[in-house]
């Protein structure tokens, strides 16, 4: 089954047969599920990498933003206040990192829609719990390739580890610990969304005054303030990103195992 519409590039082969070699039964498992092979033939492909691309573009842009809104946090932790100038400066550039957040999660949630109309969210409910726990090894060739599609969309260091406090505790079975499907997860991935923009809607109004310039970092600092009292789950919008990034690297597993004949 060739999965070219995902452009693997030659030289990351390697990295692919790596990992194929570390996953070889839960991969082989999923490639000869009928539910598979069917789902997947009914994915609308174009839509698909076309949301893909959409949500990585927007990624990318939305994290230039989140950067600059991490240093102003760790600035104020740091020192007690900020410069006005700068808060001021952040506060004009809100509302098109909002445009940029909300234009991916839109093609997020596309790229969900097609997998819920050709099945595969049925696979993957079958097979990813299985696959992804080993996303809390870092050195896993697996977890390197996942982590390969958040650092594309320009993901830092920093933030992939806030992102493993958060969820190594439920060994990254979002289906078992946040909802048992998709659908149910999206709709959970919905309500963080909201809890992130209320940030930015408030950050657009008063400014940084949500953090009291205490000592520690920018995550605890913003966990413990007021605004996220009711809203700290704002990071389980990564969620749904995780569960399609590790979908494209066992695509792109698959891909290159039927290119050299594993799978067959």
């Amino acid at each position: 089954m060739p999965l070219d519409v995902l452009s693997i590039p030659s030289d990351e082969y390697p990295v692919l047969a790596s990992a194929y070699e570390a996953l070889k039964d839960n991969i082989d498992k999923l490639y000869v599920d009928p539910l598979f092979k069917k789902a997947y033939g009914a994915l609308d492909t174009e839509t698909f990498t076309g949301a893909f691309t959409a949500f990585a573009e927007n990624m990318e842009e939305y994290n230039k933003f989140h950067r600059r809104e991490r240093r102003l946090w760790a600035t104020k932790i740091g020192k007690g206040r900020l410069a006005p100038t700068l808060e001021e400066k952040f506060r004009k550039s809100i509302p098109e990192g909002r445009k940029n957040y909300e234009a991916a999660f839109k093609a997020v949630d596309t790229m969900c829609d097609a997998l819920v109309e050709s099945g595969l969210d049925k696979v993957m409910e079958k097979h990813l719990p299985a696959i992804m726990g080993v996303l809390e090894n870092e050195q896993h060739p697996f977890s390197q390739l996942t982590t390969r599609f958040f650092v594309r969309a320009g993901t830092t260091r920093e933030m992939l580890d806030e992102f493993r406090i958060h969820f190594a505790p439920i060994h990254y079975n979002f289906f078992g610990a946040v909802g048992p499907s998709l659908v149910s997860i999206q709709a959970f991935s919905v309500k963080a969304r909201k809890a992130q923009l209320s940030i930015l809607d408030h950050t657009s109004e008063h400014g940084f005054d949500y953090l009291r310039g205490e000592c520690g970092p920018p995550a605890w600092a913003i966990l413990a303030s007021k605004i996220l009292a009711s809203a700290g789950i704002s990071v389980s919008a990564w969620i749904l990103v995780a569960i399609i990034a590790a979908l494209l690297a066992i695509l792109a597993i698959i891909c290159a195992a039927a290119s050299d004949g594993s799978l067959e």
